[in-house]
């Protein structure tokens, strides 16, 4: 199974968040093996919204 997160547009960036640690433990707990993945549906909004140049250089900026 695949757990999607999402995360504040902040919190996916700086790859933190106060609950990841404690979802990850659940799953390792009760569901060995499946994964966790973490993302930020505010900021693929932002992302969609611009082309792809824009796009390439907010990655850029954000060190994605």
């Amino acid at each position: 199974m695949i757990y999607l997160v999402n995360l504040s547009e902040k919190d996916y960036i700086r790859q933190k968040n106060k609950y990841l640690a404690k979802i990850k433990q659940w799953i390792d707990t009760n569901n060995p093996g499946d994964l966790l993945i973490p993302f930020s549906v505010a900021l693929e909004d932002r992302l969609s919204k611009m082309t792809e140049e824009e796009v390439a250089e907010e990655l850029k900026k954000l060190g994605t």
